[in-house]
């Protein structure tokens, strides 16, 4: 509610807590429904909610109560919303979606929650999509000076999530996000050859056109291939992932590590090292800390040791090491590389 002063409104549909959520919220000015969901699923409290929003009210923010409004989003969003003459329907904001342990953020993207009051819908049982359906043309708008943080507590189970997403597929099998969010929920669950099958599904709609989640289904077929044995085939899925798209570390990372597995010294150092050469983190909801830590450094430096590039191994495993100073086995790994110094 702190967050939220500076709303018109702050109405919540409650699903079902016990814990006096509700009665706080109420105290604290919140238009507060008590609303069932049986069986559950998120897109239909979300249409809920939106249909209990007064007619008159601009604009939404569709958010949890696990996420916060950081300060300046109200003059932010009143400047845009004057320079664009009150004809915004839809607004991206900068959107840190979880947390590295040093309280830095870890995965961040432009989420787009924020939207008109009308011609909006919710559609799918999990991962909800918000759909425009208005008789006007689409106007969105970046607003990097909105920031919105996202706390989520880990000792809350996504369970459900798997069988939620299965409900997604079977009622709209032609969509091409679903699929990729089933898949990956497959692979989350080692469900390793269900998760290729999906995702190879995914992979031939004519409607996959992005190449940044083409490439992250590519990941996990080659990491499912892997976890069942299958090296060569999850060599060939990482490759194809490279091709897809080479401008984020995760696809080399994917390579690389394919190669590893497969002792292929060349290929190994050589996608590691390109892994290495991009500097600049995407914001993306498909990026993967493993890729900024300590691994790629890692895979380097083991692969260039067995090419006789010592120098580069000790480099490298030194920079593994600082990465992540309590790993044993990476400093044990300098030492290797400096007795082969000489």
């Amino acid at each position: 509610m702190d967050h939220c002063q500076e709303a018109d409104l702050v109405l919540v549909c409650d699903t079902g807590s016990t814990d006096g959520t509700a009665e706080r919220l109420r105290e604290r000015g919140a238009k507060v429904y008590n609303i069932i969901q049986k069986p559950w699923r998120f897109d239909v409290p979300r249409n809920t909610a939106l249909s209990l929003v007064p007619p008159d009210i601009d604009m939404c923010l569709s958010i949890d109560l696990d996420e916060f409004l950081q300060p300046g989003w109200s003059d932010a969003m009143n400047r845009e919303w004057q320079r664009h003459e009150g004809k915004i329907t839809r607004i991206a904001y900068d959107y840190i979606w979880n947390w590295k342990e040093d309280g830095s953020p870890d995965i961040r993207f432009y989420a787009d929650k924020i939207h008109h009051r009308h011609n909006y819908k919710w559609l799918h049982p999990c991962h909800e999509t918000l759909y425009y359906d208005g008789p006007d043309q689409e106007v969105k708008v970046t607003i990097p000076d909105i920031f919105l943080h996202h706390r989520a507590d880990p000792t809350k189970s996504r369970g459900q999530y798997l069988h939620l997403l299965k409900m997604a597929v079977d009622e709209s099998p032609n969509n091409d996000r679903m699929s990729h969010y089933y898949g990956r929920e497959l692979f989350f669950n080692a469900k390793w050859n269900e998760c290729v099958v999906e995702l190879e599904r995914h992979l031939a709609m004519p409607t996959a056109t992005w190449k940044e989640e083409r490439a992250a289904s590519y990941r996990y077929i080659s990491r499912s291939h892997r976890s069942l044995g299958r090296l060569p085939q999850s060599k060939d899925a990482a490759m194809k992932g490279v091709l897809e798209f080479d401008q984020t570390r995760e696809p080399w990372l994917e390579l690389a590590r394919s190669a590893y597995a497969l002792q292929d010294w060349n290929l190994c150092f050589y996608a590691a090292r390109k892994s290495l050469e991009i500097t600049n983190r995407a914001f993306s909801y498909m990026s993967d800390s493993t890729s900024w830590g300590d691994e790629p450094h890692d895979l380097a430096a083991i692969s260039a040791y067995h090419l006789g590039l010592y120098q580069e191994a000790f480099d490298q495993g030194t920079k593994a090491s600082e990465m992540s100073p309590g790993n044993e086995r990476l400093k044990n790994n300098i030492e290797y590389y400096r007795k082969a110094l000489g």
